[in-house]
């Protein structure tokens, strides 16, 4: 008994087992680890949900961005001529202009 009070086991003005101490703090991890996967499976789902609607945003601005430029090129007839397209890949942001020859 005196070795358990010098261990520091002391609870409401008794000895508490190690057993039972064990017990508690084992349930309070899992309680944590619970909590934790629980916050992680919505994080994930919010997360893709998120980087899919930038996703599609990027694309539509890339693709305004691409009817403006084809705008402005078709005004100035110098840069695009008939038989001619311009083309443009969003993931490496660039545009060329495609010479169609028949």
């Amino acid at each position: 008994m005196m070795q358990e009070a010098r261990a520091g086991l002391w609870h409401n003005g008794g000895i508490l087992s190690v057993a039972s101490d064990a017990e508690r703090r084992r349930r309070r991890l899992e309680m944590y680890r619970q909590r934790h996967d629980d916050n992680k499976r919505s994080y994930d789902l919010w997360t893709t949900a998120i980087a899919d609607d930038q996703r599609q945003q990027t694309a539509l601005l890339f693709q305004r961005w691409l009817d403006s430029r084809c705008k402005r090129t078709t005004v100035s007839k110098s840069k695009v001529t008939k038989g001619e397209t311009i083309s443009g890949d969003p993931n490496t942001k660039s545009v060329s202009i495609i010479t169609n020859s028949s």
